[in-house]
């Protein structure tokens, strides 16, 4: 009971360790990849939350529905890892190849949805004594060849997100923390596909460790991205590109105050407040929205353009 109940506890702390790097990223500037980490990491939460529901335990109906709910995540987390890194390292692929890894994953899926019904997956399962459940109960299976089939899958899919990963470190990309940023990936990468290989290798016996590799990914992941900033180079070059515009960028709120100047809106506020004594942002957008001379150019913006 005491091993159960601080296996109950670790796996707790998996969700809220998935879930506050759901939220960091969520916050995070938007990319062309960010959308795919966020569903990789929603896939790692679902399969942290059945897994605890699991380890409570259960009567053996109840247990399977669990086990099928633990599977939605780790069936379309490795998909979306895989797309993930994808974007990331910007390949491009056709989009049938795509849309094809996602028809094999729905359908292994739906197999594994389905076992009640077949022997495709698993040719029986149990319960049987358990440590690692608080109510001494856990479901054994017995594979039958299509379960050996998806593990299969399963791994080679993990296989060519760290060959990805590899490839991009290993090439002329420069980016800030590179090689721990890669580090990281490929640790996030192994952890879930070493445990799942012992369990397939019958090395590890008992509860399903995988749970377990996908806490360390998002712990991986959460150094990554909170450390040493997998994010931010995108944020620093949309800066440095607004930064640098001849144009000016003002961003104000509903009351007219402003929120962001780029470096030529900044100059153009700094001459108005010292040529026409404004020292309030609302009356500097009032002046800004209402004279007409410096909105045709008479007077006012072709001076400012042609001083900076």
């Amino acid at each position: 009971m005491t091993f159960a109940a601080g296996w109950l506890l670790l796996h707790i702390f998996g969700v809220l360790v998935a879930f506050d790097l759901l939220v960091i990223v969520f916050r995070k500037e938007d990319t062309n990849y960010r959308g795919e980490l966020i569903l990789t990491i929603a896939c790692c939460l679902v399969t942290l939350v059945a897994k605890s529901i699991y380890i409570v335990g259960g009567q053996k109906e109840t247990m399977v529905v669990i086990g099928k709910m633990e599977y939605l995540g780790k069936c379309f987390g490795n998909f979306c890892a895989l797309m993930f890194m994808i974007r990331w390292k910007n390949i491009k692929i056709p989009q049938w190849v795509i849309h094809l890894l996602l028809v094999v994953n729905m359908g292994f899926y739906v197999m594994i949805a389905t076992v009640d019904y077949h022997h495709l997956y698993y040719k029986d399962y149990w319960l049987a004594p358990s440590k690692a459940n608080l109510n001494g109960y856990t479901l054994e299976i017995s594979p039958a060849p299509m379960y050996y089939v998806y593990m299969a899958f399963l791994l080679a899919e993990i296989m060519t997100t760290i060959g990805i990963i590899i490839s991009s470190y290993c090439s002329q990309r420069s980016m800030p923390n590179k090689g721990k940023i890669h580090f990281l990936m490929i640790a996030a990468m192994l952890s879930p596909m070493l445990l799942l290989s012992l369990r397939i290798l019958k090395i590890l016996k008992g509860d399903d460790p995988t749970p377990l590799g996908i806490l360390l990914s998002c712990i991986f992941m959460s150094i990554a991205v909170v450390k040493y900033g997998l994010f931010d180079p995108v944020k620093n070059a949309k800066n440095y590109i607004i930064d640098n515009l001849k144009e000016a960028v003002i961003v104000t709120d509903a009351d007219h105050r402003f929120l962001f100047l780029n470096s030529m809106a900044d100059k153009i506020i700094t001459s108005i407040n010292k040529e026409q004594g404004y020292s309030t942002d609302d009356k500097i957008y009032a002046f800004i929205q209402g004279s007409q001379d410096f909105l045709t150019g008479k007077t006012g913006i072709i001076r400012w353009k042609k001083r900076y």
